[in-house]
């Protein structure tokens, strides 16, 4: 059972997300499970319309929910705060939600059209990364150099944010996602309160800036407090 404080809410981005454009990828099916060519197909699309998606969403946040998504740290701050108050009502309580964002499938569209809206919240995260570290870069995840090379996973072969030392990387796609259906479980009255947390995407952001700047060699790395890292 909702929060009866988050009917409206959830209410209002039902209404919003009705005519979302669909992350229209060529191959509809999870891109572990693709051949290159198809894999390489997926990517091409996501670079050539993520700016335009990035465009549409900061519009949207701003006509629906008076949100001024920007590419920097208060943009972050409004962003952070919406996904926190609206992002449940972007999905129901299906038990399946890695695999409808995994597999596109059933296709986002009506019930399921929140689901472009997580791609956009990546997006956005990926943007304003590369924004504040010009270093970063869009890339296709193939796994870390360390991993099993059958590693098999929802973010392996999709677009993920390289450029990091030490062959690092961000899921930021896959970070939608997770901030989304968080939020879905944050929603209902009773949930557990070990689920979550309401400024997963600025922490997450964070870590990510921190890990940027760490030295790329080979010696041992301890994980220090990123938690005043500049936004």
């Amino acid at each position: 059972m909702i929060y009866p404080t988050l009917y409206f809410k959830h209410f209002k981005v039902r209404r919003a997300v009705t005519n979302y454009p669909l992350y229209d990828v060529p191959n509809k099916q999870a891109e572990a499970t693709l051949d290159e060519a198809r894999v390489q197909e997926n990517f091409d699309y996501f670079m050539k319309a993520r700016l335009n998606r990035l465009a549409f969403f900061q519009k949207w946040l701003n006509d629906w929910f008076g949100v001024k998504a920007s590419l920097n740290g208060e943009g972050l701050l409004a962003l952070n705060g919406w996904a926190y108050a609206y992002g449940g009502g972007l999905i129901g309580d299906r038990y399946d939600t890695a695999t409808v964002f995994a597999t596109y499938q059933p296709l986002w569209v009506r019930e399921y059209a929140g689901y472009n809206v997580m791609v956009d919240i990546g997006i956005f995260v990926g943007e304003y990364l590369i924004a504040k570290r010009p270093q970063l870069r869009w890339e296709i995840y193939r796994g870390h150099p360390n991993e099993d090379g059958e590693l098999i996973g929802p973010n392996l072969q999709r677009p993920h944010l390289g450029g990091f030392p030490r062959g690092w990387g961000d899921d930021v796609l896959g970070l939608g996602d997770g901030i989304v259906t968080t939020v879905r479980l944050m929603s209902h009255i009773g949930h557990s309160r070990a689920i979550g947390d309401h400024d997963g995407l600025i922490r997450h952001c964070r870590s990510s800036l921190y890990l940027s700047n760490v030295p790329d060699n080979e010696q041992p790395f301890v994980f220090g407090d990123y938690s005043n890292e500049p936004i």
